[in-house]
């Protein structure tokens, strides 16, 4: 314990013994020089009075001290499985850092530079598959849900055939799910659905239609539908901006109305009531940059948008509630490219699902051959023979780390939270307990097929799961049994 808390805890003993304790003290020392038996009794005395002072202060301090002691034995427990490094900081220091991050304060000078050191993030590691597990993993098929708080949702389309034509949409469906059990289902013959969300006790469905012009392409026209908790269709409306070509990304709640954004020339930011009323517009302009996907950012939002042109897949862009450009900004690193691939908000911040690609040797990112470029060099250099599944597979895992990306409120830029090796970030949801999901999905074969058209490396992923609580404290991680193909 510290001189300063001894110190007041003496100063709360009676004076008299305080004073026999010094006078004891003046004694003992003109006993030492003469050594007389008179003193010596007095000293004795004495002893007993100090003693009794000694006595009193650790009644006083014991507890207190024991109490910190098995603080400070937690802050540094916390430290150590979180990856925190103690350098440089003061047994105090220790523990106001551990008050500050496990009470969510986040007021002590130190907290943010303890943590900025110990970016990035925290490090799982997974565990190899066994030889049965590997075994299930080739035929699956999966499809993957829309989880918030326990509902689920999976939508599909349905096809008849016409002579001279082929397939032709007949209509799409959406089913509803509350902990696996079916709640309803809804029906729409105008566009076939590509995105839908729970917002309060309805669902927002959206899609898209597309109808054909003679030698000139086509057009694109985005559809959102709004579907009752009971499964009706409350309406259903056309977004036409003039462009011709509109797609809606992501629907949230924007405080009593739906705010939607989508992309058509630019960004499509807009708000529409609960009947289904467009009541405002706005065309933010974010570049050559194509929006993905949106998520709250406290008042505001943050859009995640992509360049395929020059290869950048991981830019944030973060708008007030009116749509207006407040900041963007690219995560990127100089030997490695990140790809964002979901993201999602809980407890005011922003959760980026992504995963790194480490770059060739050069530092070059071929757009044409992307993330593969350098181990499609060595394969092709190699008698194809020699390019067995197992050294691809070893080969990709060394390139890819999923990783799990947070933004707060007040910054907007993504800072790296959690990584996984050999691995790629997948879904993250919400579930019936109001717990953050997040769907890794982690290399477990691959195989090298050149003469195929739509890829060239194919692989499977495993699926774990992870779940976090509202600190960030990683709680569980589940072995779903499902799978993900892995296409280059």
């Amino acid at each position: 314990m510290k001189k300063n808390k001894i110190s007041q805890m003496i100063d709360n003993i009676d004076e008299k013994y305080v004073g026999e304790a010094a006078y004891f003290a003046y004694e003992n020392q003109n006993a030492v020089k003469n050594g007389s038996r008179k003193d010596q009794n007095r000293f004795r005395y004495f002893t007993a009075a100090a003693c009794l002072i000694f006595a009193v202060i650790v009644a006083f301090t014991s507890v207190p001290i024991a109490a910190e002691a098995e603080e400070y034995r937690d802050a540094l427990s916390f430290f150590e499985e979180n990856g925190l490094s103690t350098e440089g900081l003061s047994r105090a220091d220790v523990k106001a850092i551990y008050r500050d991050i496990t009470t969510s304060s986040f007021t002590y000078g130190k907290t943010a530079e303890v943590i900025r050191n110990s970016v990035p993030g925290f490090e799982i590691v997974q565990s190899e598959p066994t030889p049965e597990e590997l075994a299930r993993f080739w035929q699956s098929v999966r499809w993957e849900p829309v989880r918030k708080s326990g509902f689920s949702y999976k939508y599909y389309s349905k096809y008849h055939s016409e002579e001279n034509w082929g397939q032709v949409f007949d209509k799409a469906v959406i089913e509803c799910y509350n902990e696996g059990e079916p709640v309803w289902s809804a029906e729409f013959t105008d566009f076939f659905i590509t995105g839908c969300a729970r917002i309060g006790d309805d669902t927002a469905v959206w899609g898209l239609a597309q109808t054909a012009l003679s030698g000139d392409g086509s057009y694109a026209y985005a559809y959102l539908a709004s579907v009752d908790r009971d499964g009706n269709v409350s309406w259903v409306r056309r977004l036409d901006h003039g462009s011709g070509y509109e797609c809606i990304v992501s629907v949230l709640d924007g405080g009593g109305k739906w705010a939607v954004i989508g992309r058509g020339i630019g960004v499509i930011f807009c708000y529409y009531d609960g009947e289904g009323n467009e009541i405002y517009y706005k065309n933010p302009d974010i570049g050559d940059y194509v929006p993905q996907s949106a998520a709250r950012l406290g008042d505001g939002f943050i859009i995640r948008a992509n360049n395929n042109r020059t290869g950048e897949y991981a830019r944030v862009v973060k708008i007030d509630r009116d749509g207006n450009i407040e900041e963007s900004y690219t995560y990127d690193s100089a030997d490695c490219k990140y790809v964002i691939r979901d993201m999602i908000e809980y407890d005011g911040k922003v959760y980026l699902s992504a995963y790194a690609v480490t770059l060739s040797d050069s530092g070059i990112y071929d757009s044409y051959r992307g993330e593969i470029r350098d181990i499609l060099d060595y394969v092709f250099r190699k008698d194809q023979n020699d390019a067995s599944g197992d050294v691809v597979l070893s080969m990709l895992k060394d390139k890819y780390t999923a990783t799990l990306l947070v933004c707060d409120p007040d910054e907007g830029t993504p800072h790296t939270f959690y990584s996984v090796k050999s691995s790629f970030g997948g879904p993250l949801s919400l579930n019936a307990e109001g717990k953050l999901e997040w769907d890794v999905q982690s290399l477990v074969s691959a195989f090298f097929s050149p003469m195929t058209s739509s890829f060239t490396i194919g692989g499977t992923c495993r699926i774990y799961r992870y779940t976090f609580d509202e600190n960030g404290a990683l709680k569980s991680r589940t072995d779903t049994n499902e799978t993900a193909n892995f296409r280059r």
